[in-house]
């Protein structure tokens, strides 16, 4: 690649030897080149830089990491509830001050999704907002066999009962099912 590089024109046949020589496409063999022009000068010059993490990964530095962590812990979770817009304009105050990036009121509100939503609801509006949220708790225990546990469900049938006689409507009937959890047959029915 040194010697391309050197070189002030790179025509497709010299690229396509040296993709060859080196197992790689033409178009990687021009991005090599452009690398070693630009660089030092050095083999690791050559070596891709680091990605900024891909999808699902934060790509913020740690100490903004830190100052948004820490405002969210002293001044958002709080009764007073703020809002995304000032305690947005609270973490900037305090990138800048420390002379850091600045992130996106986007990435703000993505960090603020990531928390625990009953965590938010306690610490912002109290226990008993945050019991509205809570499970009955746990999973439901694992059924391994038929009839080891039947569901009974009573539902209205979409259905008016009249009187044989004078036509008057009676009401609507309940059909009430008992289901077998583990086979999912209907046990049993009644009108």
């Amino acid at each position: 690649i040194s010697p391309l590089a050197q070189s002030e024109t790179v025509g497709h046949e010299a690229a396509d030897m040296a993709a060859q020589a080196l197992g790689l496409s033409r178009r990687q063999v021009y991005v090599l080149i452009r690398r070693a022009r630009q660089g030092s000068g050095l083999v690791t010059d050559l070596v891709p830089g680091q990605s900024g993490g891909g999808k699902g990964k934060g790509r913020l530095p740690e100490p903004v990491e830190r100052v948004i962590h820490e405002l969210l812990q002293k001044r958002f979770l709080t009764k007073q509830k703020r809002s995304l817009a000032a305690f947005h304009r609270e973490v900037t105050q305090v990138c800048k001050a420390q002379k850091l990036r600045v992130p996106a009121r986007n990435t703000v509100a993505l960090r603020i999704a990531s928390l625990d939503p009953r965590k938010v609801i306690r610490r912002r509006e109290g226990q008993d907002a945050a019991r509205d949220l809570q499970g009955v708790g746990g999973e439901p225990p694992a059924v391994t066999a038929p009839l080891e546990q039947v569901q009974i469900d009573h539902t209205v049938i979409d259905l008016i009962v009249v009187d044989d006689r004078d036509r008057q409507p009676i009401g609507r009937p309940y059909l009430t099912l008992a289901i077998d959890v583990f086979t999912r047959c209907v046990l049993g029915m009644v009108v």
